[in-house]
């Protein structure tokens, strides 16, 4: 292990997605929202207190839960040009996620125009990055096991949750992301 990794359960990964979850109607936003860190807190700590039966339960996709359950964690920073998106993220053009999020955010830059929702989506994440990045870390699992299209690049870090905050921290101008990370 790194120095700069932490070891992390598969409980934490679970919460931090269901509290992202709840918290993305929030950092989606079109308003600079002051009091964020106070809503946060409220997601978080709701969400801790739940049991892990109950943790488990609120994840529908089972092949998610089974994702989360079966690979060793840790939380560390990430070099974004190796983090590949969701290839259906949100409403961008396929061809847009089939590189890494560094692609993606310039495909973002140079069609600004565009009126997708998604592209607002990570415009907004944006106006709070640092404490939506610090509050939901991305959820990355080793490449080639959510990106499973011969139509995307591989690459080492596919994204489980967190494509448009990791476009978005592209899209900043940061060329890392702390994330967790899973590997079986």
């Amino acid at each position: 292990m790194l120095p700069h990794e932490t070891v992390v359960q598969p409980k934490d990964v679970i919460r931090s997605f269901l509290s992202a979850n709840k918290a993305k109607r929030i950092f989606y936003s079109k308003k600079n929202i002051s009091r964020l860190a106070e809503s946060f807190d409220k997601i978080a700590s709701d969400t801790a207190k739940l049991p892990t039966k109950v943790l488990h339960s609120k994840i529908s996709d089972k092949r998610r839960l089974w994702l989360y359950l079966n690979h060793n964690w840790r939380i560390k920073n990430v070099p974004l040009k190796y983090v590949g998106p969701w290839f259906r993220t949100g409403d961008l053009p396929e061809e847009w996620c089939a590189l890494s999020v560094v692609d993606t955010a310039e495909r973002i830059k140079t069609n600004e125009a565009l009126r997708l929702k998604s592209i607002e989506k990570i415009i907004n994440i944006q106006k709070n990055l640092d404490i939506v990045l610090r509050y939901y870390p991305p959820i990355l699992i080793q490449g080639g096991e959510v990106r499973t299209s011969e139509r995307v690049q591989s690459l080492p870090l596919d994204s489980e949750d967190g494509s448009h905050r990791c476009i978005a921290a592209a899209l900043s101008g940061k060329q890392t992301v702390t994330a967790y990370v899973g590997f079986p």
